[in-house]
């Protein structure tokens, strides 16, 4: 069985020069029964977003992000990489069309070139684009320049499988044979005050051990829980209390290596699995969001061991399909994430479940628009945006916790959390 991730997503630059984090999402695009982009761009402004990251460039959603207090992220997608690295026509083309046309109305701020390229290089086109890569990315930043858009910054998403080590941090070190393409990356990123991003997954990291009957990782070390788990550097005595920070610290590790120390880091992608394999369950993919939440909205401590006072602005980003966006009639018995309901109406509306990445936020209970499309604060369930309010149950049903409809509200819009 595939594994499912309940598909949070983090886009999080490490940045000194940040007051604050920004909660953002995913608007990934790819599924059944989606919303429209107009409601989708409402929804996220209901939901206070500060940031959206899209897998490309769509015309349509970056003018319906114009004049919206929300930054946006665009990507260029891997089949483009090799011709705008061979044309800075076809970058000032595709600056033009997808930055230049919409910003500053949308709030551009990130353009990332590509996604895990590093990832599959299998073929001699994989290996082409691989070598493309940082000459795209700097085409991309010289038409940028040459527009006068110095606030839009230019990078590209990488997996873990670029690290050769990752075990104690501090001897982390990327594969030999990406040095070639990570050494003009990191001088760019370095050069521009751009980030290093990275898509991180702790959850394979446990599975590996325990496939490989290794108990070296324990479960709640994966999942950021806080308590008494603990691994100690042998070689830098530094203390880690979760596995995301043992794995961050050694891409700062690899990247000190190559003599760049002090080069931005950030996650791209994170998350934990829901189903389809060991220890993916609901329950902890909540838990992972919400500790991880809970982690990047500690202030000044939150960086990691190697960079204790590194501040995190950034967004987390939540697959629409999966959080919002799914739908089901009332009448259905069937859960979606552990949510049921019951209603003997039908309803168009989506119901998604968040195990409460927006936990902070107004409490409301009554019928009509609460006070700042709140969440409640337990979480237990919500309304955001133009739904009403259903009362909320206390007891179970199905497994999960239920909400009534109330009888002069046909639809409920908003997140349920599992309790077994």
């Amino acid at each position: 069985m595939a594994l499912v991730f309940t598909s949070f997503l983090y886009l999080i630059a490490f940045s000194g020069a940040v007051a604050s984090n920004k909660i953002g999402i995913n608007y990934g695009r790819l599924g059944n029964n989606l919303p429209s982009p107009a409601r989708s761009i409402e929804l996220l402004q209901n939901m206070n977003v500060g940031r959206v990251k899209l897998y490309d460039a769509d015309y349509e959603i970056l003018n319906l992000l114009s004049g919206k207090n929300i930054d946006v992220a665009i990507t260029v997608a891997n089949d483009e990489i090799a011709g705008i690295a061979a044309n800075q026509r076809l970058a000032d083309q595709w600056v033009y069309e997808h930055v230049v046309t919409h910003y500053p109305n949308t709030r551009i701020r990130f353009v990332l070139v590509g996604h895990e390229v590093f990832s599959s290089i299998n073929t001699t086109q994989d290996m082409q684009i691989a070598r493309d890569l940082v000459p795209a990315i700097r085409r991309v930043k010289n038409t940028l320049r040459a527009r006068g858009i110095r606030n839009v910054k230019v990078g590209t998403p990488l997996a873990m499988d670029m690290m050769e080590t990752t075990y104690p941090p501090s001897s982390g070190s990327f594969k030999p044979e990406l040095l070639e393409f990570m050494v003009p990356l990191l001088k760019f990123i370095n050069g521009t005050k751009s980030s290093f991003f990275v898509d991180v997954y702790p959850y394979f990291a446990w599975f590996q051990s325990q496939a490989m009957n290794q108990t070296s990782i324990n479960l709640d070390f994966a999942l950021l829980r806080t308590g008494n788990e603990s691994y100690t550097d042998p070689q830098t005595g530094l203390v880690y209390k979760n596995l995301l920070d043992q794995m961050l610290d050694s891409v700062v590790y690899a990247m000190a290596k190559l003599g760049y120390d002090d080069v931005n880091l950030a996650i791209s992608e994170t998350g934990w699995p829901h189903e389809g394999g060991p220890g993916a369950t609901r329950e902890n993919a909540a838990e992972y969001n919400n500790n991880l939440i809970r982690k990047m909205s500690a202030g000044s401590s939150n960086g990691t061991p190697a960079r204790p006072n590194m501040r995190h602005d950034g967004c987390i980003f939540g697959d629409p399909s999966l959080i919002i966006q799914h739908r089901m009639r009332f009448n259905d018995p069937t859960s979606v994430f552990g949510c049921r309901l019951q209603s003997g109406n039908k309803s168009d509306e989506q119901i998604g479940w968040c195990g409460g990445c927006c936990g902070r936020r107004g409490v409301s209970n009554s019928v009509g628009a609460a006070e700042g499309d709140g969440m409640r604060a337990d979480p237990v369930g919500a309304v955001v945006g133009g739904g009403r309010w259903g009362e909320i149950s206390s007891d179970r049903f199905g497994g999960g916790w239920r909400s009534k409809i109330r009888s002069d509200c046909e639809t409920l819009q908003g997140w349920k959390r599992v309790k077994h």
